[in-house]
C-alpha cells in the first residue's frame, strides 16, 4: 500500500501499489468525481501534485491533451484517474470548487449564493463564481454542460465551438476580459461558456461592485447560515458580535416588523484597524476573519513576542448597535472563566468605548466549516473525534452554567495537532438554578438558523440540551456535507426544526455507520427531554463508537 498526503487537510489516504490515485481520493469523500468514467477525458479529478511526482506514472498522450484544456492547469497538474502510484511521499492538493454534471444539479441551490466556484466538468472553467447569486438565468446558461460531458464520454470534443456560443471570463476577483481563444489555459482566468443571449439579461459578471443586499422575497430559498432577526410571535435579535469564522449575516433590517431607525452615533465612528497598526501592546499583522459584527486579526504581543488573536467590533456595528459592546464584554468575561483545552482562551480585554477588543489565544489551523468546504464531507472517525472534543468544551461550560447557543462548524477551530476548540460565546447565556438561562424565555431567540434547537427558535428557556441539538446538526453537516434542514425562507427552516422528522445521516451518505446516525438523530430530537440527559451519557456512546470507527 502506498500513502498519499492530502494538502492542506493534514490527512492522508492509501492505495495499492500501481493503482490509480483516484481510488484513494474517492475514499476520503473529497470533491473529486469520475464524470468521464475514468477515461481521462474530463477535469473532475484534476489535482496538483505538490511533491512526489517521481513516484507516479508518466503523463500519457490522452491526459496531456485533456490537461491542455483544463482551466488553471499547472506543470504539476495531473488527472487522478490516469496516474498510478508506485511509491510513498506523494502529496496532492485538490483545487477548490464544485463540479456539476448537469444544470439540474443547481436546482436545489437556486436563490442562494455559491459557497464556492461552480465548475464545468470537462474543462474546469468557472460557470458561477463563488459568492454569486445562483439565478434561474445562470441555471439555464449551464444547460450545455450535460451535452459537453456526453461528448467527452463518447470520445468527442468536450465543447462545441460555433457561432452560437458566447463567452465571458472571470478573474479571481470576479471580473476579467474576453479571452482570445476558448481553449485558453491562462492561470489567472477561466472561460465561462454561455449560450446565445437569453430573453432575460445576463448579470454583468465583470462588475465587481457588490449589489446592495435586499430583503429576500418569501419564495426565495434561504441561506441557512443566517443569524435571525425576525420570528413569528416575536422579534429575534441579531447575530453574534462578530465571529472569527463562519457565516454570521443577518436578515436585512427592513424585514423586521415596525423597524425602528438606528440612533445616530454621538461621535464620528472610528475607522477599522489596519494591518501594521499597533493597538496598545499588540501589533496587528493580518485580518484572518470577518463576521456579521466583528473582525479578528492575527497579531503579535510586542512584549512577550507571542502570536495572539485580537477581535474588534466593526465600527458601524459599534456606532449603531448599543448592545454590541455589552455583548462583547459578556463574551470576554465568559471565556475568561472557561479554562479548558477545548475552548479558546481569553488573554486580555480592553473596554475602551471607542475601540474595544478581546485578545485570545491564536489557533493555527482552520475551522470545521473550512474543512467541509475543502473535503465535501468529513470521515466518520474524524467527525466523532471532533464531536468528543467539542463535548468536553461544552461540558466545561455547562459546569459554569453557560449555554453557548451558537454551536456550528464555523465556531469550531481545528488545530494542526488534531485538537478541536470551541470559540465565540457572543450569544452565550448563564443558566439560573431553575434551569432557565438568562436572556431566554422572552419571545426572543438568537442563533444560526441551520443549527438552532426548537426551544431556542421559540425563545423558550434553554439549557445544555439546546447546545446538544446544535452539535447534532453540526455533526450531521460534517458527515453528509449538507445541513439537516433547508427551506425557502428562514422561517421555513425553523418550522422544519420544529416539526419535520429528523433525517438519518446514513441515508444521505451511506459511508456513515448506522449507529453513529442513530446517535446524531437522538441528539436532534424535537423535545429536549428525548435527547441525551447529560453530556456524560452522550460522551459514553460516542466514545464506544469511536473504538470501531477509523478516520480512514
Amino acid at each position: 500500500m502506498k500513502k498519499i498526503d492530502l494538502f492542506p487537510l493534514a490527512d492522508a489516504t492509501v492505495v495499492e501499489t500501481g493503482a490509480p490515485m483516484i481510488r484513494g481520493l474517492l475514499k476520503k469523500n473529497l470533491k473529486i468525481l469520475q464524470s468521464c468514467g475514468g477515461k481521462g477525458l474530463c477535469s473532475t479529478c484534476h489535482v496538483w501534485v505538490r511533491r512526489g511526482a517521481e513516484n507516479l506514472s508518466p503523463v500519457g498522450p490522452r491526459e496531456k491533451r485533456t490537461l491542455a484544456l483544463v482551466a488553471d492547469a499547472r506543470p504539476e497538474s495531473r488527472l487522478a484517474c490516469q496516474c498510478q502510484v508506485f511509491g510513498d511521499g506523494v502529496e496532492v492538493e485538490v483545487p477548490e470548487g464544485m463540479y456539476i454534471e448537469s444544470a439540474d444539479d443547481l436546482i436545489a441551490l437556486l436563490g442562494t449564493q455559491a459557497a464556492q466556484n461552480i465548475l464545468h466538468p470537462v474543462t474546469g472553467v468557472v460557470l458561477i463564481p463563488k459568492g454569486k447569486l445562483i439565478t434561474r438565468t445562470l441555471l439555464e446558461q449551464s444547460r450545455g454542460v450535460a451535452a459537453d460531458l456526453l461528448r467527452a464520454k463518447t470520445g468527442g470534443a468536450g465543447l462545441t465551438e460555433s457561432g452560437s456560443t458566447n463567452t465571458k471570463s472571470f478573474l479571481a476577483s470576479g471580473s476579467g476580459h474576453r479571452p482570445s481563444s476558448v481553449t485558453s489555459t491562462h492561470h489567472t482566468s477561466r472561460t465561462v461558456y454561455t449560450p446565445k443571449p437569453p430573453a432575460v439579461p445576463v448579470p454583468n459578471a465583470a462588475n465587481t461592485t457588490p449589489t446592495p443586499r435586499l430583503p429576500p422575497p418569501p419564495a426565495r430559498p434561504t441561506d441557512p447560515f443566517l443569524h435571525l432577526s425576525t420570528l413569528p410571535g416575536g422579534p429575534i435579535a441579531g447575530g453574534a458580535p462578530g465571529g472569527n469564522s463562519g457565516r454570521s449575516d443577518r436578515l436585512a433590517p427592513s424585514t423586521q416588523p415596525n423597524p425602528q431607525p438606528r440612533p445616530e452615533p454621538a461621535a464620528r465612528q472610528a475607522a477599522a484597524p489596519q494591518p501594521g497598526a499597533q493597538i496598545g501592546k499588540y501589533l496587528l499583522i493580518e485580518c484572518i476573519g470577518r463576521g456579521g459584527s466583528g473582525m479578528v486579526y492575527r497579531a503579535l504581543h510586542t512584549k512577550l513576542k507571542t502570536p495572539v488573536a485580537v477581535k474588534f467590533l466593526r465600527p458601524d456595528v459599534l456606532a449603531g448597535d448599543p448592545d454590541a459592546l455589552p455583548r462583547l464584554t459578556q463574551e470576554a468575561q465568559l471565556l475568561a472563566q472557561l479554562i479548558h483545552p477545548n475552548v479558546v482562551r481569553v488573554l486580555d480585554f480592553e473596554d475602551d468605548p471607542a475601540r474595544p477588543f478581546v485578545v485570545m489565544e491564536f489557533v493555527d489551523g482552520l475551522s470545521a466549516a473550512d474543512l467541509v468546504k475543502q473535503s465535501g464531507r468529513v470521515s466518520p472517525g474524524r467527525t466523532v473525534e471532533i464531536g468528543l472534543h467539542v463535548l468536553e468544551g461544552l461540558d466545561a461550560a455547562r459546569r459554569l452554567g453557560i449555554v453557548h447557543r451558537d454551536v456550528k462548524p464555523g465556531n469550531i477551530l481545528l488545530t494542526r495537532d488534531g485538537a478541536s476548540k470551541l470559540v465565540d460565546l457572543g450569544l452565550a447565556v448563564v443558566s439560573r438554578p431553575g434551569g432557565q438561562a438568562d436572556g431566554s424565555g422572552s419571545a426572543t431567540a438568537e442563533g444560526t438558523v441551520g443549527y438552532m434547537s426548537p426551544e431556542q427558535a421559540l425563545g423558550s428557556a434553554v439549557d445544555h440540551r439546546a447546545d446538544q441539538y446544535s452539535l447534532g446538526c453540526t455533526l450531521f453537516h460534517l458527515l453528509t456535507g449538507r445541513l439537516p434542514f433547508v427551506g425557502h425562507s428562514p422561517h421555513d427552516v425553523l418550522l422544519k426544526h420544529l416539526r419535520a422528522p429528523v433525517p438519518a445521516a446514513h441515508e444521505v451518505s451511506p459511508a456513515v455507520p448506522v449507529e453513529l446516525s442513530r446517535i446524531v438523530q437522538t441528539m436532534m430530537e424535537k423535545s429536549a427531554d428525548d435527547r441525551y440527559p447529560s453530556y456524560a451519557a452522550l460522551r459514553a456512546e460516542l466514545a464506544s463508537l469511536a473504538v470501531g470507527v477509523t478516520a480512514g
